[in-house]
């Protein structure tokens, strides 16, 4: 069977005392992919999880229940890469308003980091 890996900003969950499937648009497209491929997911766990034995069992739930690969992310990691930097330098320029873009080099620093911690997930999980 091929792999298919998604990447994205978050996993399609919310991580609190439980973890539980969020819904949608993208979540119930890709879905169908599963009884043709072997679907993974890699993406920012959606919480702030600083204790390393808890990542370790968020990890081992997402990976057994939904073939998900977190990344876990400080709160300055997402303030900087997705709200700076993806959200304030990149959508406008991508969506054709270029007056509203800002930068700051501290997010595009975030923005490298993060994107590495993701290639190496997605390392990881590739055949």
């Amino acid at each position: 069977m091929q792999s298919l890996i998604n990447v994205s900003n978050r996993l399609p969950v919310t991580v609190s005392d439980t973890i539980s499937p969020s819904a949608g648009g993208l979540v119930s497209a890709l879905e169908g992919f599963r009884a043709d491929f072997e679907f993974q997911w890699v993406g920012w766990a959606g919480a702030q999880v600083e204790d390393p034995r808890q990542r370790e069992s968020i990890s081992k739930e997402l990976q057994d229940r939904f073939s998900y690969t977190p990344l876990f992310l400080s709160e300055a990691d997402v303030a900087d890469f997705y709200t700076g930097f993806s959200n304030t330098s990149l959508w406008p320029l991508l969506h054709y308003l270029p007056s509203y873009a800002a930068y700051d080099r501290r997010w595009f620093d975030a923005y490298i980091n993060v994107n590495g911690a993701y290639a190496q997930a997605v390392a990881r999980r590739a055949k």
